[in-house]
Formats: C-alpha cells, structure tokens, sequence
C-alpha cells in the first residue's frame, strides 16, 4: 500500500485524502479488533488511488513537458515509499532480536529482506502462507506484501505509458484512445485471472500481483477518462454516485469476511464503490460528500495512512506476544500504531518527500529552497526522536514480563479427583504433570525445544509419513502403523486431530498385536455434516470421504473404531449455523456416524480432541514464563462433548465417548503448553508427536480398559 499523490493532486482532492482514511482505518481496526470482518479490504481500496493518481501524475507531466521521465518518477516513488518503509523494517528487526527466539528472529530477518526489496507477496505466496490462516507465528512484516504489488506494477506500468503515448503519437489518434483500451485490456485480464486463481489457489492468489493489477488498472483507467468526466456538467448524479460508492466499500467491509473470495470476485465491492466516489469527484469543487470526507480528522489520518499502515501490523504482532488477547490488548495496539505514525510520518516521511533527496546536482542547486532530507535540523530531530523511541521499545522488551493468565488456586491445586471418582494410574501421572507445569515459574528444557516447533513436529503420519489424507485403498496399505501382523484391527477416522493421536494409539495397542489404520482426512470430521473449508468454499472431497470411510469400515470390520475431531470444526458447517442450531446440527451428523459405524463394530471410541490452547511459538519469548503460554478450555470444547456424548447415548450400544481434557488441563479448566519435559502442541490444535507417543499409557487404559 503506498500514498503516490503529489501534494498538490492531494490537496486538490481532498475526497481522496478521505478515502485513504476510511481505507486505513478499516484495515487497522478489522487487524486490531476482528471487526468489520471485510475491513482487510482496505487495501484494495488504496491499490484503486494508487492507479489513480499515479497515473493521472504522468499524464500531466506528459501534458506539460511532452515527456515522462523515468528517473523523476522513480525518484519520486523513492522518496515516498523508501525512508518510511525501511526505518519500519529496521525498527521490526531490531525489537525481533531482543523479543523473540533465534529461530522466529532469523525468520523476521528473512521477512524483512523480501520486504526490502518488495517480494514479499511472492515470499509469502511461496510459502504458502495463508493471509486469513496462518500455520504458525504471523510474520510482522507479512503487510508489506501490498507494497510489493504495487512496485512490481510500477516497473511495468510506466513503460506501457509511455508506449501508449508514443503509439497514439505515430498513428495520429488521441492519446486517451490507445491508453484507455491498454487499460481495459489489463483490467479485463488480470480481473479473469484473479476470478480464475482465486478458484484454484486462493493463498497464492491473494498475493499476485497478476490477480491484483486489474485494481490498480481499473484506477489508471479513471485517471485517463478524467478529462472527458471533468467536462461533465455537475448535477445530482454525482452526489448519488458518491453516496453509492462510499455505502459499497463501507458496507462491502462489513459484509464480508475471509471466507469472501478475494481478489476474485469480491474485492470488486470495495473497489467499485471507491473508483465511484472518485470518479464522481472529479472537476468538482468542493467534492462531493465533502464534509465527511474532507473534515480534519480525516485529512490528518489520511495523511499519516501510510505510516500508519506500516506501523500497526508489527505492533499487532508484538502485542500479541506480551499481552494477552482482548480488547485491552486491541486498543493499545492503535495508539500506539497511531503515536509511531505521527512521528515518522513529521520526522521522516513528510521530510523525505519535500527534499531534494535523489535529485542530480543541478537540480538540487536550482530548487535551493528545498532542505536536503536529513538537513541539519531536521537529522538531529529525527536522530533524537528515534533514539529515544529504540531505547523505549528495547526497555520495554527486556524488562517487561508477557501478560500471563491470572491462574486461581484452584487451577494449580490438589490434582486428585473429585470425592466418589476415580483415577487410572496413567491419568494420575498425567494430572500430577499438569500441576507441575501449571506451577513452574520457568521453563523447563523442553524436547522439542520451542525454537525448533514447526510442521516437523506434528505427529509422523503428517509431518513425514505423508498419512494425514488417507483417500485410497493404495494409501490405506501404505499407512498402517502398530503390529503390522496383528491379529486385530483399529481403524482412526477424523481429521487432522485424529492424525495426531495416531502415535500414541500406535503405542497404546502395538504391544498387545493391534494394527493401526488410519483413514483420516485433514479438515474433514468424522461427524456427517457438511463442512467449509479454510476459505470458506465447501471442502467437496469431505463428503465421498464420508461415505468411502464407512464402506472400508464394512469391508474391514475393525475391532476397534477411534474418532476424533477438532474442536473448531464447528465454526465452518456450510449451513453457516451458529450457537444451539450448529450444536444440533453437529449432534445429529456425529449420532448418524456412530450408527453407521456401530452397525460394523462392536467398540466405537469418540476420543475428545485436545483442548486448543496457544501457539507456543507466539506466546513463548526470550521474557516471557511457562505461565505466559497458559491457556482456558474454550466454551466449544465443553459444548462439542456434550454433543458427542448424546449422539453417543442417541447411537445405542457398541459406543462409548472417552473424555481427555484432564490429560491435558487442570480440573479447572486451566491447560498448560508442556508436561514434563515435552510441549504439548506445535501448534494451537494439533499434538506433537512427541507428546502424542507420551499418552501411549492414557490411551491403552482408555481404548482398552479390560485388558488393561
């Protein structure tokens, strides 16, 4: 995202400053507090100006001199996007040294070397990051990908400009012509193509610059047509566009999420509703809808939308790894967003952009009234201002302590059970380790270490074994685990938290000749109901999954059936249910599978999937202590067991529901992120593997208490 305008357009269209502000405001307060869920589309909205003005500046240079410089423009961008964007990258690799871990500190480094060079949406698409979910730690840098669109775009644009004008020139027609229809052509193409990706790959999609020039085209096709809009008379059609424009971006923030297909098609929303209000403001005086748009407030955060869009994300970022989650936690991160920005943007920004910072020689000495950037007063202003802003972020990592749940005494209290229960010894051992490490000040040496959590820390079916989608008969032989030569079978179906206890059950019935079939499939419960994936499209390989799964169960007729099923999949049922409707509806399809599955097993297990707690790579740092990463069992967890408890009585005979979450929290409710020596999780929901082997004992006197 960048601000391209000279001051001069800036000051002409004040609209203009406006949007900015709505578009900043949106992406801020939608990263900050999780509303409005579309607020992310702000971006669009300034990839829109960006076109916008950009090219409207090289076609009045063009007007004026009859000629583009590409040096001018170049120097140009450089100062309004260099200083701002490296003092960023700089301060967020400084404080990453002083916060996080060796690893996540080398990992910010690597982020903010593609981010220099703007390639960070193709790092980030290359790593397969997912802008909405991300698989671990998110990147502070991971909101410079915007920049990167937008100065791949410009290394081209320009050039297709000047061709343009050059084109019109020699076969003597209007210079809008000939750019105008190249702008079409771009739009046009580039919005097919994000229709297209955003479809097949909605990660990398995100990211493209292909999938997202159209929005900065659609602009550069205004600012071409804007002579002829100029020339228009005034009347009510402009203010109805504009009061149609400004409800469509607004209203398209509120109204979409994540799970919107984006770029393609709805980032159209937002970036129609903006190209109408600019449009409509175009050879007006004032513009339309000009008290909201032009009032101070605006203007001032218009101005400072740049630097305060590099800013926020890494303080979001930080924040979260030394406070905990809330609105607390929300608010501090815009004010101080909001204190950086003021104070870059006047001591940096604003002073690059006024100098005659990269100018030749000769120009320098004739624009004398100019101040070179980093002038004398405006160095030593600057110098001090950053100095002292280092010295209070450094102090304020070394000495502050990461906000740690508020643990009662009961929550690390007597780990026996309750009066008129009882404890299986492995259980015991399990709770007396959750009170250990619910009670531990520091962090014991942990294997895995924290800095070393990653995708090769999920259970081996995953992370090496390539079993986490067992869809074929073919993927079946190959994913066996236990005694291979067993007499008796255990099928495991679910999704990737079912993968996750592979190990442990593996363990648990190896030694007494069980074979351990996986036919699981990631994101895919073992419940009967109809399931989203990630992006919000409807996960279609779930459904003959479903019915593939309970024809291997006939076919095999296992001994023992194992289910399992993570707790959020709640959250994504296609029927966009929520509340008591999510809960019957998730009821019903667990009961529908258990009678499926009973009809060809005796023993029907539903395992209960782990707690989700922190992600140990985020809340774990150089300050922080074992209670910092301590978390609460949600409300979903208690409300999916006793779900799967009625289905369980709804199925009759042959099931049986196994509750887990004292293998993992306190009876309070309060999960640690390691027993013993060993974390937990390698990431919010998903076991490591080595703690999935560490309840090999749990799980042997859970899934076989006779023989046990």
């Amino acid at each position: 995202m960048s601000h391209a305008a000279a001051p001069e357009v800036a000051t002409r269209r004040k609209d203009i400053t406006g949007l900015r502000a709505i578009a900043v405001l949106l992406v801020v307060v939608d990263h900050a507090f999780g509303r409005p869920t579309g607020g992310y589309l702000g971006v669009d909205i300034f990839f829109l100006l960006s076109g916008f003005l950009i090219t409207g500046i090289m076609l009045r240079e063009h007007a004026t001199t009859g000629r583009i410089s590409f040096g001018d423009f170049y120097r140009r961008r450089a100062r309004r996007i260099l200083p701002a964007a490296v003092l960023v990258i700089a301060a967020t690799v400084a404080v990453a040294q002083v916060l996080f871990l060796a690893n996540r500190a080398r990992q910010v480094e690597i982020d903010g070397f593609w981010s220099l060079v703007f390639l960070a949406n193709w790092h980030f698409a290359a790593e397969g990051t997912d802008y909405f979910a991300a698989g671990g730690p998110v990147s502070p840098f991971q909101h410079y990908w915007s920049l990167g669109v937008e100065e791949q775009f410009y290394v081209v644009w320009p050039l297709l400009v000047v061709g343009c004008l050059l084109l019109a020139a020699r076969l003597h027609r209007r210079r809008g012509l000939v750019l105008g229809a190249v702008a079409v052509l771009v739009t046009a193409g580039s919005f097919a193509w994000a229709l297209d990706r955003t479809a097949a790959e909605p990660s990398v999609a995100y990211f493209s610059t292909f999938t997202r020039g159209w929005e900065l085209a659609l602009g550069a096709l205004i600012a071409v047509v804007a002579g002829g809009v100029g020339r228009l008379p005034d009347g009510w059609w402009r203010a109805a566009l504009a009061v149609v424009g400004l409800v469509a971006l607004v209203g398209g923030a509120f109204w979409l999420t994540p799970r919107s297909a984006v770029p393609g098609p709805w980032s159209a929303l937002p970036v129609l509703g903006a190209a109408a209000v600019v449009v409509a403001g175009i050879g007006v005086r004032p513009p339309r809808l000009g008290g909201l748009l032009s009032n101070p407030v605006a203007q001032y955060v218009g101005l400072i939308s740049f630097s305060l869009y590099l800013w926020h994300w890494p303080v979001i970022v930080y924040l979260e790894s030394v406070m905990a989650p809330g609105s607390v936690r929300a608010l501090t991160a815009v004010l101080i967003s909001l204190a950086l920005s003021v104070l870059s943007f006047h001591l940096v920004e604003d002073p690059a952009r006024r100098s005659s910072w990269l100018e030749p020689r000769r120009r320098r000495r004739e624009r004398s009234g100019r101040e070179p950037f980093l002038g004398p007063t405006a160095a030593r202003a600057c110098l001090g201002a950053l100095v002292g802003l280092a010295m209070l972020t450094a102090g304020f990592a070394v000495t502050h302590t990461p906000t740690a749940v508020a643990l009662p005494p009961s929550a690390v209290g007597d780990p026996e059970p309750s009066p008129g229960a009882t404890r299986s010894t492995a259980e015991a051992e399990l709770a007396t380790a959750v009170t250990a490490a619910l009670k531990a000040t520091t962090w014991p040496d942990l294997t895995p270490k924290v800095d070393s959590l990653g995708p090769d820390s999920l259970a081996a079916p995953w992370a090496t074994d390539d079993c986490l989608d067992v869809t074929t008969t073919v993927d079946a032989d190959r994913c066996q685990y236990g005694d291979l030569t067993g007499k008796r079978t255990a099928v495991v179906i679910g999704d990737s938290v079912a993968t996750s206890y592979v190990p442990g059950i593996a363990d648990a019935l190896k030694p007494a000749g069980w074979l351990v079939q996986p036919l699981t499939l990631q994101a895919c419960p073992a419940a009967a109901v109809a399931i989203n994936d990630f992006s919000g499209a409807r996960w279609k390989p779930c459904d003959p999954h479903h019915a593939r799964v309970l024809d291997e169960v006939e076919r095999i007729k296992p001994d023992l059936v194992i289910v399992a099923s993570a707790e959020d999949s709640i959250a994504r049922l296609t029927s966009d249910a929520t509340g008591t409707k999510a809960l019957d509806e998730w009821q019903t399809g667990m009961t529908t599978t258990l009678k499926a599955l009973t009809a060809a097993s005796d023993d029907v297990v539903v395992l209960g999937a782990p707690p989700a707690g922190l992600d140990l790579r985020t809340c774990a740092t150089a300050r922080s202590t074992p209670a910092s990463c301590v978390s609460q069992i949600h409300d979903t967890w208690w409300n999916i067991k006793e779900a799967d408890e009625a289905a369980v009585k709804e199925a009759g005979g042959g099931a049986r529901y196994v509750d887990v979450h004292s293998w993992f929290c306190s009876s309070s409710g309060y999960c640690p992120a390691f027993e013993g020596s060993t974390p937990v999780r390698a990431d919010p929901n998903h076991l490591t593997d080595a703690f999935s082997h560490q309840l090999a004992d749990v799980l042997r006197e859970s899934l076989t208490p006779d023989a046990a």
